[in-house]
Formats: structure tokens, C-alpha cells, sequence
């Protein structure tokens, strides 16, 4: 079974990780607060863990094709 791109919770979370990041770096208010940096990588990492754990199926930016089984020639 597969589902949509956009309904793959760890990419929703790594995106929000990304912008808020993204956002703290530009702003320069990481720089200077180098111990949030590393709890903001630690929870990243853990949820990562948790919902590859919590995960089903598969993720698919194209419909799949079903395969077909070929008969081999002797």
C-alpha cells in the first residue's frame, strides 16, 4: 500500500524543523545560542526514530504501475 507525499507525517515534521531552523540561522538568533542548535538537533533526530517506527507505507510522488509477472523463456 502507498499513500500520498503530503500525508507522510515525518515529512511535515522535517519541513516545520526546516522552516523554523531556516528562519532561526538567517535571523542570526542561533548563532549565538549554540546549546538550543544541539537540543533542536537532538529532538529532530528522536522524532525522526519515532515516526520511521510508527511508519506503514510506503510514500509515492507518481502512481505505480502493479507489476506483472513475466513468464522466463528456457
Amino acid at each position: 500500500m502507498f499513500k500520498n507525499i503530503l500525508a507522510s507525517k515525518t515529512l511535515w515534521v522535517n519541513g516545520v524543523t526546516l522552516v523554523a531552523t531556516g528562519t532561526g540561522f538567517f535571523a542570526g538568533a542561533l548563532s549565538s545560542h549554540p546549546d538550543l542548535v544541539c537540543w533542536l538537533v537532538l529532538v529532530q533526530a528522536v522524532a525522526n526514530i519515532l515516526l520511521r517506527f510508527m511508519t506503514k507505507t510506503a510514500i509515492v510522488t507518481t502512481p505505480i504501475k502493479p507489476q506483472t509477472d513475466v513468464a522466463v523463456s528456457k
